[in-house]
């Protein structure tokens, strides 16, 4: 049991992450080396919990992100109604921790797989990938493109945000332009994140699942987009992690794949003054993410700047990247949580701040579950 300085301040707070059980295997992430954890870190803990199923339940579909609501409060969830069958993504739902209770916001309400096109106000399903960010200076949920039948949408809109999740509505800004379109990303398996210092929409990955990286910053006040991709990137360009920190005001970039489907465990910064990579996490840790994992389970905790990265396996671990200490650290944690390793993603609760949620198809039951988890320092 790791110990920390006497008299420590503990602190709390919330994670949510979606998951599909699979079938894992045990596994230790690549060039992995113990080190020494600095005495503020040493009390950081992970206590799991599974959840009874409550009215109103959503159904599971993979390749989605949950989000934090700064407005509302929640974490929203873009996924299916609970008797739907569909395997892409149709209605957000917002997610209370308080009450373990999902509301159905809006959507299409659709109960099998079936790609119908967009309305004036509402988004056509959709494998929405990673390409989802909240922007906290307008309060929007941005979503750019998706997939759905094989076919990049690259649409973009938003999801207005409330203090009452039920006014939330979409607004389309650009319509769907399937195929490569000029001056617009063509990608269905990249990361978004919103720049809250410059103002922007961030998208990272992989340019039409071709191997080729794209950086693409979309300028909200214009409505242009503009590639920035370097001439070094991160392997990891498919299906990635991606934060924005606000503390180092780059974009944190981890795991990922490659075209064709190898997995990495490195962490990368984007600096957008001089748009740039950077590899990070060399000297002072572990590099970590998980093995065949698109999409890591991963949550940006901005007050603190650190990100939380849950590992699932038949032995689960749970892990921390110091963001100012360039550095991962592995938590001791209870109640092992969700065994998931196919379409997994975690967001900050900000209501709570006292728990972690975890959602999880069990490959069995096909049951939906939800899990918490404690989080303290």
């Amino acid at each position: 049991m790791r110990k920390g300085k006497p008299g420590a301040r503990v602190t709390r707070f919330t994670v949510v992450f979606v998951g599909l059980l699979a079938n894992a295997q045990p596994r230790m992430p690549l060039n992995v080396r113990v080190v020494a954890a600095p005495a503020s870190q040493k009390l950081t803990t992970i206590a799991w919990t599974k959840q009874p199923k409550t009215a109103g339940w959503p159904g599971f579909t993979g390749y989605t992100t949950l989000q934090s609501d700064p407005v509302g409060l929640t974490v929203l969830f873009y996924g299916i109604l609970g008797a739907s069958s569909s395997i892409y993504s149709s209605n957000v739902f917002a997610y209370t921790t308080s009450t373990n209770s999902y509301q159905n916001l809006v959507g299409t309400n659709q109960l099998m797989t079936f790609c119908n096109p967009n309305t004036a106000t509402i988004p056509g399903d959709r494998h929405p990938v990673g390409q989802m960010a909240v922007d906290t200076q307008r309060n929007r949920l941005w979503l750019y493109g998706g997939v759905c039948g094989g076919v990049n949408r690259n649409d973009l809109w938003y999801l207005t945000l409330h203090a009452d999740p039920s006014q939330n509505t979409w607004v389309n800004v650009t319509p769907q332009c399937p195929g490569n379109c000029p001056e617009r990303p063509n990608t269905n398996d990249s990361a978004m994140v919103y720049n809250s210092d410059r103002d922007v929409l961030f998208l990272w990955g992989d340019h039409n699942s071709s191997g080729f990286p794209r950086a693409w910053v979309y300028h909200i006040d214009t409505g242009r987009w503009e590639d920035v991709t370097p001439a070094t990137n991160p392997p990891g360009l498919s299906f990635p992690g991606l934060v924005y920190d606000t503390l180092t005001r780059k974009a944190i970039q981890f795991g990922g794949g490659s075209a064709g489907g190898i997995y990495y465990n490195q962490t990368w910064a984007f600096d957008f003054a001089t748009k740039t990579w950077r590899r990070k996490a060399l000297a002072t840790g572990p590099t970590i993410a998980p093995l065949n994992t698109p999409l890591p389970q991963a949550a940006l905790d901005p007050v603190k700047h650190r990100i939380f990265l849950h590992i699932p396996a038949l032995v689960p671990e749970d892990w921390m990247y110091d963001i100012a200490l360039d550095l991962w650290l592995v938590l001791v944690t209870t109640g092992g949580g969700p065994a998931c390793n196919l379409s997994n993603t975690m967001a900050l609760d900000r209501r709570t701040g006292n728990t972690l949620v975890a959602h999880c198809r069990d490959i069995l039951t096909f049951d939906f579950e939800t899990w918490r988890g404690l989080i303290t320092n």
